[in-house]
């Protein structure tokens, strides 16, 4: 069977014989992963770059059952400059990664395709606010991936309002109920930074407004943790590579960054 269809290149993976592995996010398909012969030849021509990481493309694509194999590949749009700023080319490659690991195999999951690019477009288009685009992007993913936490009442009894996160739980908890459960958790987050009330922000704020939010160090700290905590305990997604390039990323002063 022929496809044809667009998608979002997450990797390339070189395997024997000059040939390659292309994931790829399609928008009526899903994640699949095919094989493809095609040349990787130098420079920027539209086949190229159609192969590469960030790039949306039109792609096709001879399917045999569960097997696929990529034939002829088309840019539509290659966000090429995310790979030439190392701040968002760390968060973009994150974005890839988590989508990659929410999408499931052979299966549509629009929703979040149309998130991804939605992000990758917003993220290539902007000069600054880089991290709080990355933190709303994680928010927004959870509830795609059916792991949206309870962010308005207490999780344990219903009352509101909630003070406490608790990722065990899945979302907040009121103060008798936070009082009961384990203080000393890792996976307890308490009103320092009103981390609650930034969620909910995150997960409806038009982005236009992201790279605006000016959140001290700190906050974004205890987010990025609790985010890696929640998609390490809900949906088993851990060991980011590029988030953990990330959080080293951010440590250094910008002059070293674009140094």
């Amino acid at each position: 069977m022929n496809l044809v269809s667009e998608g979002i290149v997450l990797r390339q993976l070189h395997i024997a014989a000059g040939r390659r592995m292309i994931v790829l996010f399609t928008r009526e398909y899903g994640k699949i992963s095919c094989g493809t012969s095609l040349p990787e030849s130098g420079g920027k021509n539209r086949t190229t770059l159609a192969m590469r990481p960030f790039t949306l493309g039109k792609y096709q694509i001879k399917r045999l059952n569960d097997t696929f194999w990529l034939n002829g590949a088309e840019t539509i749009k290659s966000h090429f400059s995310l790979g030439e700023d190392v701040d968002k080319f760390l968060i973009a490659s994150e974005m890839l990664e988590l989508a990659g690991a929410v999408a499931p195999e052979n299966e549509p999951a629009p929703a979040v395709y149309d998130l991804l690019l939605e992000f990758l477009d917003f993220l290539e288009a902007r000069d600054k606010g880089y991290r709080m685009v990355d933190i709303a992007y994680q928010v927004r993913l959870l509830s795609l991936a059916g792991a949206e936490p309870e962010l308005e009442r207490c999780v344990s009894c219903g009352e509101a309002p909630g003070t406490i996160f608790s990722v065990e739980k899945g979302g907040v908890l009121c103060a008798s109920c936070a009082s009961e459960a384990d203080r000393k958790s890792h996976l307890l987050y308490g009103a320092r930074f009103d981390i609650i009330g930034m969620l909910r922000y995150l997960r409806v704020a038009p982005l236009a407004k992201l790279a605006k939010l000016d959140l001290e160090d700190g906050a974004c700290e205890a987010l990025e943790r609790l985010l890696r905590d929640y998609y390490a305990y809900h949906l088993d997604i851990r060991n980011v590579k590029s988030a953990s390039l990330l959080a080293e990323e951010v440590r250094r002063p910008s002059n070293e960054r674009k140094g």
